[in-house]
């Protein structure tokens, strides 16, 4: 079933974006509801990427700088280092050794030997790449009934969004006379945006659905009602968040995502 949002485009909207519910690889799933709604005038794509710290000592630093020149040898490198952790000898003063022996020889706590000589040792922290961030998305979207007809399809909109956030239970009947064992997976969501009946990027890999608000009658306390029956909210917010279902790399982004 196709819902759509507004019913009626009589100011032929440039934008629509669409929300198919689909499997993890995409494929559209023909027993649910599919839902266009205008596209939002605010759609914000954030990528990220997480790294962290890491100590690499003055053993690591200088092999980092070894390799970085080019070499290669296992046996060379180790002698590089051998032969350069020798020489820094002569350019240490007497504060900086004992500071430094501080941190294995129970002599005294680290900090006061190092605060005493105000001498610290060079930890050589260096930047290491963990792993990509998942995307997030949010949209938002404003939808006032103007006849019946479509304010039965805005009730319908957010029926099925809240549907398909939630899990189908397993195991069991659920409720309060049974218990389920687990949760079947919800289904995800195919987002395609398009202008001009062409799909634009950036693109969204399938994503799940992880939060939907809505607001009833932000703005108006109004009731639309049609003949005094089957009334419906004048004004309806909702708002949904999605995650992406997997991380990207490198040939994504060429890929339009």
């Amino acid at each position: 079933m196709a819902l759509k949002y507004p019913l009626e485009d009589q100011n032929q909207t440039p934008g629509f974006v669409r929300f198919s519910p689909c499997d993890l690889f995409g494929t559209p799933l023909g027993d649910a509801d599919i839902v266009q709604l205008y596209l939002p005038p605010s759609i914000q794509f954030s990528d990220g990427a997480n790294y962290e710290g890491f100590e690499m000592g003055v053993s690591g630093a200088i092999a980092i700088d070894t390799m970085n020149k080019g070499e290669t040898d296992v046996g060379k490198v180790g002698a590089s280092i051998k032969s350069q952790v020798e020489g820094l000898g002569g350019n240490l003063d007497a504060g900086t050794v004992i500071a430094k022996m501080a941190d294995f020889v129970p002599l005294a706590p680290t900090q006061t030997v190092q605060g005493g000589l105000r001498k610290a040792t060079n930890p050589n922290t260096r930047v290491l790449f963990k792993s990509v961030a998942l995307r997030t998305f949010q949209f938002s979207f404003k939808m006032i009934p103007t006849s019946e007809a479509e304010a039965e399809q805005i009730r319908a909109i957010v029926l099925s969004f809240r549907k398909q956030l939630y899990p189908t239970i397993s195991g069991g009947a659920g409720g309060t006379s049974s218990t389920s064992v687990g949760y079947e997976y919800p289904d995800m969501y195919l987002i395609q945006m398009t202008l001009g009946g062409l799909e634009v990027a950036p693109k969204v890999k399938p994503s799940f659905l992880t939060a939907v608000a809505t607001n009833f009658n932000g703005s108006s306390g109004a009731l639309l009602a049609s003949n005094g029956g089957n009334e419906s909210w004048s004004e309806v917010d909702i708002a949904l968040s999605f995650g992406e279902g997997v991380t990207l790399n490198k040939s994504d982004i060429v890929g339009g995502y």
